[in-house]
């Protein structure tokens, strides 16, 4: 049953010493985020984009917009699919912990029942022993 309480402490201490990292890691986010823009919106400038063998005219800027949309679009797509996982773990180790609560609660029960099993044997020994000493 300690054990049990440590593990639940430690994951505990995780989870808070995770939370704790999501700031620094939003605020560097933002600020990156922040800076690309200021360099890609001065930029509007008509560039030529070659893909699948056609030619495009079009501004600098909003290429860059594209291609900034579409990285934000895989980073939180990866986001929701690890977050997903996670949810998925935490679920499996709850299941697991009432497993765990519910074998040591049989581990009780069956340990009372082979010490009442023992006293109902030295019970009966104590009364065939007393009989023949009558």
């Amino acid at each position: 049953m300690a054990d049990y309480e440590e593990e639940r402490l430690s994951t505990n201490l995780t989870n808070r010493r995770s939370g704790n990292s999501r700031l620094p890691a939003l605020l560097v986010a933002v600020g990156l985020l922040v800076l690309t823009l200021l360099l890609i919106l001065p930029n509007w400038q008509i560039t030529s984009l070659s893909a699948f063998t056609n030619t495009f005219q079009m501004p600098l800027a909003a290429i860059n917009l594209v291609c900034l949309a579409s990285g934000c679009i895989v980073g939180f797509s990866l986001n929701f699919a690890f977050s997903k996982g996670k949810l998925n773990n935490q679920r499996k180790l709850e299941e697991w912990q009432a497993q765990d609560a519910k074998l040591a609660a049989s581990l009780v029960s069956d340990k009372e029942k082979q010490l009442e099993a023992k006293i109902a044997t030295l019970e009966t020994a104590l009364k065939n022993a007393l009989k023949k000493q009558i």
